[in-house]
């Protein structure tokens, strides 16, 4: 008894205080009414001074790994593309870009010049604080030349995405390469392995979706056929295994590298067994991508990935070990 009276005494009380602050609310000046608040507003900016920032990190790691040699020129080399991406942007992003640039420095430890004396000039042990020296310089620079140097067709947006990756927004990507297969059969014939060797090639047409700079999804079909290398009775036969897949991968990118985890549920036969089996795919690619290209990023990886087909309808069970390289074109839009 005594908790519902106190809980409707309490009721009571808060009605009364909302009813309170919606007569004082409502007695306000228009101009002096609280404004809700834009959150979305700031984290676009943030998204912009990201994506800026990634552009030129990208654009430095890619010069750095074909060989650094004397800091002039290394520079000028870089600045079309670092333009590629500063010329779209505003001016407040660009500030707030060099600005985070520069703080990456203060938090690895400051002026590289400094360091250098305190460490005995040991380059090799201030890899990081280098790299970040390097892109508040290109940037720096780009946003120097700005002014004078961006075409004049091209405009700032003030909710620019990377033009070195597809940041919020779809991909289409054509792609390919040569395999090796390792194939293993449960049952095979008395004084055999039951291991069989093979090689080919294969395609895909891939949709994929970025959610930010680090991960992406990606899913489309794919074809590919395989040679089998067959010894039968001291003679050798070659009978092609064709596949179908319809692979869904997830993609971490960092910067120009990027690691990507494959599942994929297939359909396979071969000439000498032409009665469709179907399997499963997992597998793992590492690659690197270059600058982009009249709109596309070229990529190119190795990968593996082992593929079941269970035993069904008296055919043995199959493993599949599969590993090659792959190269392929994203094209955002």
């Amino acid at each position: 008894m005594f908790r519902s009276r106190l809980a409707s005494i309490v009721g009571a009380v808060v009605f009364g205080l909302v009813l309170h602050q919606g007569a004082a609310f409502a007695d306000e000046p228009a101009d002096k009414a609280p404004k809700p608040a834009e959150p979305a507003a700031g984290e676009e900016l943030q998204q912009t001074v990201d994506s800026l920032v990634f552009d030129v990190r990208k654009v430095v790691e890619v010069q750095a790994s074909s060989g650094w040699k004397i800091d002039r020129y290394e520079y000028e080399k870089m600045m079309p593309d670092a333009l590629l991406s500063v010329c779209r942007t505003t001016d407040e992003t660009r500030g707030l870009a060099l600005a985070a640039a520069g703080r990456e420095i203060t938090r690895l430890g400051g002026s590289l010049e400094e360091a250098l004396k305190k460490n005995g000039n040991k380059i090799g042990d201030l890899k990081d604080l280098l790299f970040a020296t390097r892109v508040e310089h290109t940037l720096a620079e780009a946003i120097r030349r700005a002014p004078s140097e961006c075409p004049l067709w091209v405009t700032p947006e003030p909710k620019f995405r990377s033009v070195q990756a597809g940041v919020d927004r779809f991909t289409l990507t054509p792609e390919g390469g040569g395999t090796g297969l390792l194939q293993y059969s449960a049952k095979h014939a008395p004084g055999t392995t039951g291991f069989t060797i093979g090689g080919g090639g294969g395609g895909r047409l891939l949709l994929g979706r970025g959610f930010g700079h680090a991960w992406s999804v990606r899913t489309g079909a794919e074809i590919g056929v395989i040679a089998l290398v067959q010894r039968e009775k001291g003679s050798t036969s070659l009978p092609l295994q064709f596949m179908g897949a319809i692979p869904v991968i997830v993609r971490y990118t960092d910067i120009s590298w990027h690691y990507n985890f494959e599942v994929a549920p297939l359909a396979m036969f071969t000439e000498s067994d032409p009665v469709l089996r179907y399997g499963v795919r997992l597998g793992l690619m590492i690659g690197i991508s270059a600058l982009q290209v009249r709109s596309f990023i070229p990529w190119a990886g190795v990968g593996g990935a082992v593929e079941v087909f269970p035993e069904t309808d008296g055919r043995s069970l199959l493993l599949n070990l599969k590993g090659g390289v792959r190269a392929g074109l994203d094209w955002d839009f």
